[in-house]
Parts: C-alpha cells; structure tokens; sequence
C-alpha cells in the first residue's frame, strides 16, 4: 500500500511538472504556432501518465479505504484535477492554432470526467461555434450549458460568445433567406415559361385570345417576307412588312445611286480642267489673216 502512495505521488509530481514547462512554453515559447507540438507534447504525456492512476480500479478501492489518512486520501482526486487541467490545456492549444474540431474533442474528454467543468463548457462552445462542421443547435446548446455554470467573473467571457454567436447567426439567416428567395425566384420563372398541357383547354382558350389580341410580327428580313406567299398577295397589299421591303429596295438602290454620283463627279472633274486649260493657255497678239477667195 505504502508503494503504492509512493507511486502515485511520483507519477503526480512529473505530471505536474510536465504541466507547469507546458504552461511556461505555452506562454513564452509559442513563436506563431512553432512551439505547439512540444507544448502539446507535455501535456498529453502529464495526462496518459495520469490516466493510468485516475482510471485504476484498485487504486480507486484503495483510497475509499477508511483506515488511510487523509493525506494520502486526497492522492488520487488531486491526481485527476492535475489530468482534468492538462486536458483543459489541450484544448486551449488547439484552439490558439485553429484546430477547432480537435479542440471540441479535447473539451468533450473534460466534460466526460467533469460535466459541471466551466473552462470545459466554454472552450467546448468557442470550438462548435468555430468548427466548421458544427450546428448552430449545437452550438446554442453549448453556451447554454456553459451560462448554467458561469460565475460573474466568467459572464464576461460568456456574454462576449454570446455576442459572437448571434452575430453568426444572423449573418447566417440572412444569407440563407437570400439564396431561398433566388431559388424561388428563379422556380416561379422557370413555372411561368413552362408550356400548357395538351389537356388544357383554358390555358389553351387564353393563349388563342392572347394572340388574336396581338398584331402580326413582321418578317426581320426578305428572305423571311417571301417565304409567307399570303403576306405578298396583291389583294393584302396594306398588309405588307413595308419596312423591311423599304430597306431591302435601300440597299438594291445604293449601287445605281453610287453610280450616278461617280459619273456626275468624273463629268464635272473634265470640265473644270478644260475651264483650267483656257484659262491658263497661251496668248498672241497676231490675228490671223483670211484668205480670200
């Protein structure tokens, strides 16, 4: 039995001072996440050390024992808050470097020995509020047991969760009404352009009143005019796509037109040189004799 305090009080003075380098370093030696894995280290080699007593059965019958003294009574619970602390501190590391699922199972280990555990429920909830793959039910939940538990020095850091929560939480909402009123918008405009049943003979009744209503399209294009030998007929001259026959003759016109331009310009170009020719020839002052006859 006396071997046994002994070694339980070994085992706990490592942990503890495994504990106390793993704080320290966590303090000191973090350099922007370099130190995490030795710090992580420390802590989980304390907490399997402590494991093993915490979790052994006949120490558990032992310290029950009413013949042991006090001091050796309190070995074992001491041992398990030094675990609950290291597992506290994983936790805490794993939330620094953004690993928030592995935090949420570090926390989950500390409500399993310690429900009623604030630093537990607290960082469990920052980590399900952080944790991409948590429910905001989850989350609510979370806090709500954490608020349970909450003195008034930790309302503080609970409140500022809170804050955080409903500001996610909103943001959420509102981007999920958004993407739901575009998804319904674009149902009810899909709805609208989808054609009637064959069966449907109201729907049917509205479309043929619809576009007796209408005016008839004209044709874009000639090619598109002269293919409607109805359109064309003598009889229906008024009804004629008017405009588009006045654009199509426009462009067969443009040619003849060019045409005449460019004769008229040549005609007007000869005559300005002969006028340039008379003008700038040569002058005598003999006058020609007439011979006689």
């Amino acid at each position: 039995q006396e071997r046994s305090d002994e070694h339980i009080k070994w085992v706990l003075t490592l942990a503890e001072s495994k504990k106390n380098i793993g704080n320290d370093a966590y303090a000191n030696e973090w350099s922007n996440g370099q130190g995490k894995s030795r710090i992580r280290y420390l802590y989980e080699k304390a907490a399997k050390e402590l494991e093993l007593i915490v979790d052994n059965p006949a120490l558990q019958q032992e310290s029950k024992e009413e013949d042991k003294d006090s001091a050796e009574k309190e070995l074992l619970p001491k041992a398990k808050e030094v675990l609950i602390d290291c597992l506290n501190n994983i936790a805490a590391v794993e939330l620094r470097a953004k690993e928030y699922h592995a935090a949420k199972a570090a926390s989950v280990k500390v409500l399993q020995r310690d429900p009623d555990n604030f630093k537990g429920l607290i960082r469990a909830a920052k980590a399900a509020l952080l944790d991409p793959a948590s429910s905001y039910e989850e989350v609510d939940a979370a806090i709500e047991a954490a608020a349970e538990k909450a003195n008034d020095v930790e309302a503080t850091d609970l409140e500022k969760l809170k804050m955080d929560f409903r500001r996610r939480k909103q943001a959420y909402d509102k981007k999920s009404k958004n993407m739901y009123s575009k998804a319904l918008g674009g149902h009810q405009d899909g709805k609208a352009k989808t054609p009637a049943k064959t069966g449907d003979s109201s729907v049917k009744e509205a479309e043929t009143e619809n576009s007796s209503s209408e005016p008839p399209t004209e044709p874009q294009t000639m090619e598109e005019a002269v293919v409607d030998n109805d359109t064309f007929s003598w009889s229906n001259w008024r009804s004629w796509p008017w405009s588009s026959i006045g654009a199509y003759a426009f462009q067969l016109s443009m040619p003849f037109v060019m045409y005449v331009v460019a004769m008229n310009a040549r005609k007007n170009i000869g005559l300005e040189q002969q006028e340039d020719a008379f003008r700038t020839g040569p002058v005598t002052d003999t006058i020609p004799v007439h011979e006689e006859f």
